[in-house]
């Protein structure tokens, strides 16, 4: 019978010692990836803010109140004619 080897096209094979070592230099653009990252998220959160001049509550409280409960995904919608009475 005829043993077939797999081929593999397109990849140094290469002893442990210099995985490791290229596996290391990977783990490094890795971090310095992640820290960018990082950083770039706590920009965004530093944004300043638009302040929302319209009172959208009104609009919403309207809308809920004609829904019948109901259940999309994880998010419960429930008809909330009660708080529309609030002054």
């Amino acid at each position: 019978m005829k043993t077939i080897e797999p081929t593999i096209t397109g990849h140094k094979i290469v002893s442990r010692e210099e995985w490791i070592a290229a596996r290391r230099e990977l783990l490094a653009k890795e971090k310095a990836a992640t820290r960018l990252r990082d950083e770039l998220s706590a920009e965004r959160r530093k944004l300043p803010w638009v302040k929302i001049e319209k009172n959208y509550l009104d609009e919403v409280i309207q809308v809920a109140s004609r829904l019948q409960g109901a259940r999309i995904g994880c998010i419960e919608v429930r008809p909330v004619r009660e708080i529309a009475e609030l002054p």
